[in-house]
Formats: structure tokens, C-alpha cells, sequence
């Protein structure tokens, strides 16, 4: 999964390129969690709605 391997990527990073870059990957970390509860969120969404249509907004 995408943020095992940013976590696994934080401490070779710290010591490759400083603080700085670790802290971006661990940013980019919670991000990429947030999105895919966002998107298993969306999914039961579109679960629930059964098979009816889905009209975009606009």
C-alpha cells in the first residue's frame, strides 16, 4: 500500500536529503490515507445507491 511505503521511505529520506523531505513524505502520508478513507467512503456510497443512476453535479 502506498502509505506503508512512504512510511517505510521517511527515515532513508531523513538521512538522504534532512528533515525537510521526511517531513513532506510523512505529509504526503496522512494525505494519502485521508484519500483512500475518502474513497472507501464513496464507494459504499455509490454501494448503496443500488444501481440507480449517479447525476454529475452541474
Amino acid at each position: 500500500m502506498l502509505t506503508d511505503l512512504l512510511a517505510t521511505l521517511r527515515e532513508p529520506t531523513r538521512r538522504l536529503a534532512g528533515a525537510g523531505a521526511a517531513a513532506s513524505l510523512e505529509v504526503a502520508r496522512r494525505r494519502s490515507e485521508e484519500a483512500l478513507m475518502e474513497l472507501e467512503i464513496a464507494l459504499g456510497d455509490v454501494r448503496a445507491a443500488g444501481g440507480r443512476t449517479i447525476q454529475p453535479n452541474g
